[in-house]
């Protein structure tokens, strides 16, 4: 049983030897090899590689072969569209944005806001459409900030409107929205309809168009990505990535062969056996020879650049019909060959020495280039929010374009309007359509650009998960409409300062500034921060507003009363309609103290009982103005009187029902005195509060707090590509010892022993001193001729002054680049300030354009009208852009830095933490150390090559531009403890060359 199982050992042994091992062996060996040299280069170091690093394909990865890895398929190679399948990606949460995004954020215009609280503006809504029922005016493409149901889009009234429409004497219903025509939906590509329906705002304009939801067909149901999705799925499928990781491994891979040659190990030649048998003529008596000659060869080099080698030669040549009959000469030799190079040994071990040193470089690029494609991804995801923010932008743009023509059309036809301020309406309606499929045919584009850097296929469908920029957007909304506080503010302390003040400026004002208020609190709480002063606004804006009121109502009773005075007597009709105005006036007020009721919790039931008599009085109103219609139409104007006196019964039962409302509230000041000094000092505690808001919710970009000379010292210890340089500035110091050595003479020892086998027995092993020999040899190469070695010398020392020269131009260039970020996040703060300011401007100022056209204020142009409309939209895509730029800038910055730290998904964690802030580095890091790189262990370099481990860190020094001196940082870093001292007048940073 043992003899067979020797047996068996040997033939295996034998095949193995023949054949050699597996493939699989092979690849598995080559992968334990790379993956031991990486996890050695990295241990410790910030740029370790992320757990499980591995460069076989994920079986999710697009790229997968299932085929087998030692001997791969080649692919059928017929087209294939829509085969991959996205892995399943985890839920995100939304908390990590700071806030619950909400449904909608841009509401009947882009970057304005629904607040789903109709309390305020829901009575007095029903007063205007019931008083203005019959006038039936061409409506006006009119958007605002609005009070509205969350689902119902044609109740759009909002709160704006309704301080404009008592001011400027305007119905409210003059200034709702139409819905915009069906034939304008079916008109937009498919493609471009899915994207627009991607936002609140849109699919609301569309719900008032067909008192629907848009379709599913016309909905996008793909995937969509977050830009942690994104990352991910490109670690997945990016071929980019894969190269890179392939390229590293293959460069550990490399160092593993340069340290095979430092064992002991067979020899690539000199392992053969060779079978050779000849068969001699039979002229000289047939006779046959079997030789068979076989060697095997073993070396290693040696940590002095010398080599070791041993072989074993063995010969058997078997004789047949020979003269003696057969024969047998059999013998073998044994060799022992040391040699070693005496004045060009570090050129030997600088193969191991650059593997190694190669090895770090890939690991830091590797360790880069996954930091730069999240700033690249980040930077592709940023600008594709930003396109599908300027597509709800020009939607709405678009949109409002589309109402001031249908707008222009209906007043030309009524001979309000010449053709040609039509024309430009139409003209700037086709221009906003041009630029909305234009938007949209450039987010496609963008959008398959994506696909294909993070290794996806076009046709696949996807697309982008829009809760970051929901948050963006309401973020930006926020800041703006605290502006807008701000510039209330200024304008109520200035009406404030007047010598001649009136109480309605003052009631005019606060109301204006408590309304921008009240929208600031809404959109912190929708945000998810706290609002506190919401609850106190809110009944604060509805006791102003019905304070507002009263002045109306006794504007409108002054009014009636001169007209009931003049003398001859004013017309019937004029009486009537001033008596009407009145009675609306007092709607309008009852309305409004019902709401002050509802907030303060004031008797429910008696609320109640008010609301049914103003509904009853509503009815009247309708009631009586058509049958005013119907006598006007019928010419019956002896008539007019009678409605005149039912006028005067309305308006009795009205202010009946109003003093009834007036007495369930608290006493407000009869006397114009008190009345005033009431509304100073709600002037003055809004003033004070406004301010409060505005500390409380600064608005604006975070800033970097980081000096520029901490930045710049930071990237220039920290930065990776700048270690990577500076070694290879070592790598080309290098080369200037291995030029100078060859320019020396050449001098190598050999000594060699060779001992064979007796000749009078056929033993293979036996072998004996007594027939072997010594060897000792000393080459000498006298420096005769050098001419090449010369060129080569200075092509050196050219070469080391050429990467001092990269090396300097590459600290410039980190430098600049770190300067310039800093200006750009400095320019990108001042310009959302700009652009914040703007946006606030460019709303009033659209508003109030589209009000004076539409009142027939003299002066205002249809061009004006359009100049603010386009001024409105720049100042919206100026606003959002501004933003994501710093975001992006925040990125490169802190990318400069190399404080950009992605996690083992490739995500940068610290992204929507708008409080980090940059850590400054003065020192160069332990991992840093030694300066120019380590040399392999395990080797003897001479001392010459071994200088480059006690170059010092030096100090970090900051020369003043002035020259009155200098303010010097703590040392950057000591060196190793092992290093020699170098004396203080020799230490350098870096080396420097002549100017």
């Amino acid at each position: 049983m043992g003899s067979l199982l020797v047996r068996a050992l040997c033939c295996w042994c034998l095949l193995v030897t023949a054949v050699g091992c597996s493939r699989t062996r092979y690849r598995l060996a080559a992968d334990r090899d790379a993956v031991a040299v990486l996890g050695e280069k990295s241990a410790g170091k910030p740029w370790q590689l992320p757990p499980m690093f591995s460069i076989y394909p994920h079986p999710q990865s697009r790229f997968f072969d299932p085929t087998p890895n030692d001997d791969p398929i080649l692919p059928v190679p017929a087209p294939q569209l829509y085969a991959y399948r996205l892995p399943q990606l985890p839920q995100r949460d939304p908390q990590r944005f700071r806030g619950e995004p909400g449904e909608s954020l841009a509401a009947s215009a882009p970057g304005e806001l629904r607040v789903s609280d109709t309390n305020l503006a829901g009575p007095i809504a029903r007063v205007g459409a019931a008083a203005n029922a019959q006038a039936k005016p061409a409506p006006f493409p009119f958007q605002q900030v609005a009070y509205q149901p969350a689902e119902d889009a044609r109740d759009i009234t909002s709160v704006d409107l309704e301080q404009l429409s008592l001011v400027l004497g305007v119905s409210v219903e003059e200034l709702q929205i139409l819905p915009i025509p069906p034939a304008i939906w079916q008109s937009l590509p498919d493609e471009c309809l899915r994207r627009m329906f991607e936002f609140a705002s849109v699919r609301e304009e569309y719900r008032s168009s067909f008192n629907r939801d848009p379709s599913d067909d016309l909905r996008d149901r793909s995937q969509r990505l977050a830009l942690e999705d994104i990352v991910e799925l490109a670690l997945l499928n990016s071929r980019e990535y894969q190269a890179q990781k392939e390229r590293l491994y293959l460069t550990a891979l490399n160092l593993s062969l340069e340290r095979f040659d430092y064992d002991v190990k067979f020899s690539t030649s000199g392992n053969r056996m060779t079978v050779d048998y000849l068969d001699g003529p039979a002229s000289q008596g047939r006779q046959s020879t079997l030789s068979i000659p076989s060697s095997l060869t073993g070396d290693r080099l040696l940590a002095t650049g010398g080599t070791v080698l041993a072989s074993f030669a063995n010969r058997v040549v078997l004789t047949f019909n020979g003269p003696n009959g057969f024969t047998a000469d059999i013998g073998s030799d044994l060799l022992y060959e040391l040699s070693q190079t005496v004045f060009q040994r570090d050129f030997v071990l600088e193969n191991l020495t650059q593997a190694e040193r190669d090895v770090v470089y890939a690991m830091r690029s590797f360790a880069r280039f996954r930091k730069t494609l999240f700033r690249d991804l980040a930077t592709q995801y940023y600008r594709l929010l930003l396109t599908y923010r300027g597509i709800e932008i020009v939607s709405q743009d678009y949109f409002s374009n589309l109402r001031g023509f249908n707008q222009g059309e209906a007043e030309y036809r009524a001979g309000r309007l010449p053709r040609f301020q039509v024309d430009q309406f139409e003209q700037s309606t086709l221009e906003s359509r041009r630029q909305l499929i234009s938007e949209c045919n450039t987010l496609e584009q963008n959008l398959d650009r994506l696909k294909i850097r993070i290794g996806l296929p076009p046709e696949l469908p996807v697309n982008l998960d829009l809760t970051e920029l929901d948050q963006l957007t309401l973020r930006d909304e926020v800041t703006a409409v605290a502006e807008r506080v701000r510039r209330s503010r200024r304008n109520l302390i200035t009406e404030r300062e007047q010598p001649a003040v009136t109480r309605a400026a003052l009631l005019n004002g606060s109301v204006d500034l408590v309304r921008k208020m009240l929208l600031v609190e809404q959109l912190q709480q929708r945000l998810g921060e706290e609002a506190p002063a919401l609850a106190s606004l809110q009944v604060e804006l509805a006791r102003l507003a019905a304070a507002e009121a009263q002045l109306e109502v006794q504007f409108s009773r002054d009014v009636l009363t001169q007209e009931q005075g003049l003398v001859p007597a004013a017309p019937p009709l004029r009486i009537y309609q001033r008596t009407m105005d009145l009675v609306n006036s007092l709607l309008v007020l009852t309305a409004r103290q019902l709401r002050v009721a509802e907030l303060r919790n004031l008797d429910a039931e008696h609320r109640n009982a008010i609301q049914v008599r103003v509904d009853e009085l509503l009815q009247r109103n309708v009631t009586l103005q058509e049958d005013l219609d119907k006598v006007i139409v019928d010419r019956q104007l002896a008539r007019i009187p009678e409605f005149v006196q039912a006028a005067a019964g309305l308006l009795a039962d009205t202010s009946a029902v109003s003093q009834q409302m007036q007495a369930l509230l608290p006493t407000v000041p009869a006397d114009a005195d008190a009345a005033m000094q009431e509304a100073l000092a709600d002037a003055d505690r809004l003033i004070g509060e406004s301010q409060e808001l505005l500390a409380r919710e600064a608005g604006g970009l975070v800033p970097v707090e980081i000096g520029v000379e901490e930045a710049l010292l930071t990237a220039l210890t920290l930065r990776y590509d700048l270690m990577n340089q500076r070694e290879t500035l070592a790598d080309a110091w290098r080369d200037i010892k291995f030029a100078g050595d060859d320019l020396k003479s050449v001098l190598n020892l050999r000594a060699s022993q060779r001992m064979r086998t007796r000749s009078d027995t056929n033993r293979p092993f036996d072998f004996t001193f007594d027939d072997s020999d010594t060897r000792l040899t000393v080459t000498f190469d006298a420096p005769l001729n050098r001419r090449a070695q010369r060129n080569r010398f200075r092509k050196s020392l050219i070469d080391y002054n050429a990467g001092l020269r990269t090396l300097m131009e590459q600290e410039d260039e980190v430098k600049f680049n770190v300067r310039d970020s800093l200006r750009r996040l400095l320019l990108d703060r001042e310009q959302y300030r700009i652009d914040v300011a703007s946006a606030a401007l460019a709303y009033e100022r659209r508003i109030s354009t589209r009000l004076q056209l539409r009142l027939g204020v003299q002066n205002i142009r249809v061009e004006d009208v359009l100049d603010a409309q386009q001024a409105y939209t720049r100042s919206l895509n100026r606003l959002a852009g501004s933003h994501i730029q710093y975001i992006l800038d925040r990125i490169g910055l802190f990318l400069d830095l190399e404080l950009l730290e992605v996690d083992e998904a490739g995500f940068w964690q610290q992204l929507y933490d708008d409080d980090h802030q940059p850590t400054s580095n003065l020192y160069l890091p332990e991992y840093a150390l030694p300066v120019y790189g380590q040399l392999p262990r395990g080797t003897w370099p001479s001392h010459q090559i071994k200088r480059m481990l006690d170059v010092p860190p030096g100090q970090a020094m900051i020369y003043r531009p002035d020259g009155e001196g200098q303010d010097a940082a703590e040392e950057i870093a000591t060196p190793p403890a092992d290093a020699p001292l170098v004396p203080p007048d020799e230490a350098a940073t870096i080396p420097a060359t002549e100017d």
